[in-house]
């Protein structure tokens, strides 16, 4: 073998990546592995040479790669200088690279990597594609990525592997060999670099393909028009140096027995103009790959409408089943996100049939509508952010399972978030003393979602300081798009006889904190509270504000009015806060959670000798973003990263997860320590969750531009524990426009005990839920529009939450 260096220490990376592939174990009975060595070596292609504006679209045979009977665990690349440097994406944009597998007649000649047109014996090779389900050839690739492929997992989890070199399998006189593809650009002085990227016609002067056939009047640009040694326009006058490069490839294996569960490889293609045969399960339906199309630009009915997202969706038949092992999309700039449905998919819950989604969201996303916009009020008996004391709520010992509320008219309609953008709303359970018949205003901190009680106010797991954050529930703009429930055998309890003081009862506070944006000058710095719309320099207890304080809860306080159009009039509306409470009585049988709420803007101290439980915690809610500058657009790194280790005060098992961020986020996870394999590119995040649909409109629940809903993470029972005192690693991600006033917060339910198991659980539905609906009751005079709502998705280590915009 020609390259090889000792393999460094590797960190497996999670990103955005380019097409959906699947491996699918076949139908074996699990078989225990033990700890079988894990074998890696480090090679590089053949060098290729590029100066600006050059392509190279090589296909390099019998490159090196590990031989014999093997189990692929993983495989992963990037490209370097000869010094063996990273090369950025800046410099040397990767427009993909694959590899294929190949038997070669004994005493043939390899191919010409530099001669695209040559021809040869095709007797003398026989390709070896992947299960499906293209035809012939066309993305037949056993491995493949592009740009992300610095932060893409490739990892075959244990005790699967992906079998080559069977000896059984190889034809008498034939040896396996691999095939790597590189297709990569210089952009270095590009006239028009993303236009390179997308191989558009007209920068690289382009009409005919590399076999001299005439491209079709309305072929703008694609793989047809940024062939091998084709070149794209650069800036008059630049002159670069040409570098030489190669694709290094890092390749995990390990020898092949019995223990090992082989997978097939499925990659599906969006532009598959499929037609299924006759009598057919699929498995022998035609397919015609496209592997690439166009997305045209918004027309301005489609921005008027705030339509402007391509929405494209291919409906397939699988050949053949199993159970799936990874998944994995690929999507090209400007993409927003990927999502492989069953057939069985009814809801955006977790026991629907969502398989893999892909959430990632731009800037290019936010568009919002002209708006009217109102400072709103409420009875003088109401504190600041509209706090309703002493609420409508079910009473006794009860386990709670569900709360969900959304802002309504008199009528009961749904009032949609382009009228009223509801900021959050939040729930806390309270003693009082019984001779309070009337509670006495209570102090706003000076942050949303934080309240200081005179009585005694109940905390639920406590993290944040005082009273911080320390809501039984708590959602915004995606209220009515995020799942609240928690799972049997669990429930929240409250109203327990026993924890309740001597001369107190429970009471219940709601907070809701809304703003009218009809009519807004400026909607989005409505809702992210920007001080100069709301003409606020001074806090509403008529203390100055700091000078760098450009947004957040101190500029959108109760009465407070963002600023209109000249002319604009709106009517006052009556608006309601409806809540649906789902409950059980407290019996033995219900396993007790604790909430626990994580916020990204945390600045914490261990105490010494503290495995957490007593740190000191001072969170601040909300931060502020920047925007993106100059040199971080050149370097692609136009996301912020806000990121947060913290210890838990107390373990136990992870029952449900949600995040929430506010209009801009692109996705939060909770790691914990055991999860060591962790980097986040610096523009795309790639999860995989259970929901994720992009529609768009204007009906309340499907507002276009807006954070309509959140991803829930409900681990299996007893399947995701949490340590006393472990190591955890919030992370925040938003887009880099200016956001002021955003949240990155995190919230679990944590069982101290796992289910028993039983002959058989409890149904669910066996036992009725109680339900109380209720209307509470807000006058506004609205100006805003948010939906908060957070929900996570958990493995064994980490959760991670993702937004879902319409």
């Amino acid at each position: 073998m020609r390259h090889f260096f000792p393999l460094p220490s590797s960190i497996q990376q999670l990103a955005l990546v380019v097409s959906f592939l699947f491996l699918l174990k076949s139908s074996h009975a699990l078989r225990k592995v033990g700890h079988p060595k894990i074998k890696s070596a480090v090679f590089l292609s053949p060098k290729f040479v590029l100066g600006p504006g050059s392509v190279v679209n090589r296909y390099y045979y019998d490159i090196d790669f590990p031989r014999g009977h093997i189990a692929l665990k993983s495989f992963n690349a990037e490209v370097v200088d000869e010094a063996g440097n990273s090369v950025p994406l800046h410099e040397t944009y990767v427009h993909h690279w694959t590899i294929g597998r190949y038997y070669q007649r004994t005493g043939a000649m390899d191919p010409d990597h530099t001669n695209a047109r040559q021809e040869f014996n095709q007797s003398d090779r026989i390709f070896l594609r992947n299960s499906g389900i293209c035809q012939k050839n066309t993305l037949g690739q056993y491995y493949g990525l592009g740009s992300e492929t610095r932060g893409t997992a490739t990892h075959v989890p244990d005790p699967y592997g992906i079998e080559v070199g069977n000896p059984a399998d190889i034809p008498t006189g034939y040896d396996e060999r691999w095939m790597l593809n590189v297709h990569a650009i210089d952009t270095r002085g590009a006239e028009d670099r993303l236009g390179c990227i997308e191989c558009r016609c007209d920068l690289y002067n382009i009409t005919l393909d590399e076999y001299g056939r005439p491209l079709k009047p309305d072929y703008a640009g694609g793989l047809l028009c940024c062939y091998d040694h084709t070149r794209c326009r650069v800036k008059e006058g630049f002159e670069g140096a040409e570098k030489s490069l190669y694709l290094r490839y890092t390749v995990k294996w390990l020898e092949w027995d019995d223990s090992i569960l082989p997978v097939k490889i499925y990659i599906f293609d969006v532009t598959d103009t499929w037609k299924r045969l006759e009598n057919s399960t699929g498995e022998n339906a035609e397919h015609k790959c496209h592997v690439e199309y166009e997305v045209e630009s918004c027309n301005a009915s489609c921005m008027a409408d705030d339509g402007c997202i391509d929405n494209k969706r291919l409906s397939l038949t699988m050949p053949r089943g199993g159970f799936v092992v990874y998944g994995v999309a690929h999507q090209h700039a400007g993409g927003i996100g990927s999502a492989l449905y069953g057939e069985d998919f009814v809801t955006l819950t977790s026991k629907g049939r969502i398989l893999f989604t892909i959430c990632s969201f731009s800037t290019s996303l936010f568009k919002f509508y002209s708006s009217s916009a109102f400072g709103w009020t409420s009875p003088k008996s109401l504190p600041p952010l509209m706090g309703s004391y002493d609420i409508d709520f079910p009473r006794g010992h009860i386990a709670l399972k569900s709360f969900n509320a959304e802002v309504v008219d008199e009528a009961g309609n749904s009032v949609p978030l382009h009228e009223t953008y509801l900021h959050h709303w939040k729930i806390l359970s309270t003693y009082r003393k019984m001779r309070h018949f009337f509670p006495l205003p209570s102090a706003i901190l000076q942050l949303a979602l934080v309240v200081r009680w005179i009585q005694t106010t109940l905390m639920p797991g406590k993290i944040c300081q005082k009273n911080k954050l320390g809501q039984y529930y708590g959602l915004g703009s995606e209220t009515r798009g995020t799942a609240t429930h928690v799972p049997d055998p669990y429930g929240i309890e409250v109203g327990n006889p026993a924890d309740i003081p001597t001369g107190y009862d429970e009471r219940w506070m709601l907070n809701v904190h809304a703003i009218d944006t009809r009519g807004a000058e400026d909607r989005l710095g409505c809702i992210e509270c920007r001080c100069d719309l709301y003409n606020i320099t001074l806090d509403e207890y008529g203390r100055p504000l700091k000078p760098d304080y450009a947004g957040g809860l101190l500029c959108c306080y109760d009465h407070t009015r963002c600023r209109v159009k000249e002319g604009f009039e709106g009517a006052e509306k009556s608006l309601y806060l409806r809540y649906t409470v789902k409950w059980l009585e407290w019996d033995d049988s219900i396993l007790p959670v604790k909430i626990y709420i994580f916020d990204v803007t945390d600045n914490w101290k261990r105490l010494e000798n503290s495995t957490g439980e007593n740190a000191e915690h001072e969170c601040h809610v909300e931060y502020e973003v920047e925007s993106c500058n100059a040199s971080c657009m050149v370097d692609n790194g136009c996301t912020d990263n806000k990121r947060l280790s913290l210890t838990m005060p107390r373990g136990g098992f992870v029952v449900y997860g949600v995040a929430h961020q506010h209009a801009g986020g692109i996705g939060s996870a909770l790691y914990g320590e055991m999860y060591q394999d962790f980097v986040t590119l610096t523009r795309w995040t790639s999860y995989m969750f259970f929901d994720t649909n992009l529609w768009k409109g204007k009906k309340a629940g499907n507002e276009a531009g807006y954070i309509v809903g959140m991803s829930t993470c409900y681990p299996e029972p007893g399947s995701v524990k949490i340590n006393n005192g472990e190591a955890l690693i919030l992370e925040s991600n938003y887009s880099t426009q200016k956001h002021t006033g955003v949240m990155g917060l995190f919230y679990i339910l944590v069982a101290e005990e796992s289910p028993k198991p039983r002959v058989s659980f409890r149904n669910p539905f066996a036992r009725q839920l109680i339900r109380y609906d209720h209307l509470e009751r807000q006058n506004f005079l609205m100006d805003g529009l948010i939906n908060y709502c957070s929900p996570g998705v958990g493995t064994s280590s980490m959760m991670f939450s993702c937004v879902l915009y319409r």
